[in-house]
């Protein structure tokens, strides 16, 4: 294995650490992760995509759509100040 090829040797780690796991690689494989979070980032991303030759694959849609039974209240209580206000 090539020592440039640091995924390779991660997912090397992995398998000594847990050398049943069935998951050879996640849900990206042997791909890079490029995260837009704004409409600049995507033009710049899509500019580089066309400069280098390069398509990228959609892993995901933009934005956090959690699902409806998905609990959005914290269970950890406000601070309660005390009667100087702190």
């Amino acid at each position: 294995m090539p020592s440039a090829d640091a995924y390779r040797i991660y997912r090397f780690g992995m398998a000594m650490a847990n050398h049943t796991m069935a998951n050879k690689e996640g849900p990206t494989g042997n791909h890079a992760v490029i995260v837009a979070y704004t409409d600049g980032d995507d033009e710049i991303i899509k500019g580089a995509e066309k400069t280098t030759g390069h398509k990228g694959n959609l892993a995901a849609d933009r934005g956090s759509h959690e699902p409806t039974d998905t609990n959005n209240v914290s269970p950890v209580s406000k601070l309660k100040r005390n009667k100087y206000g702190v």
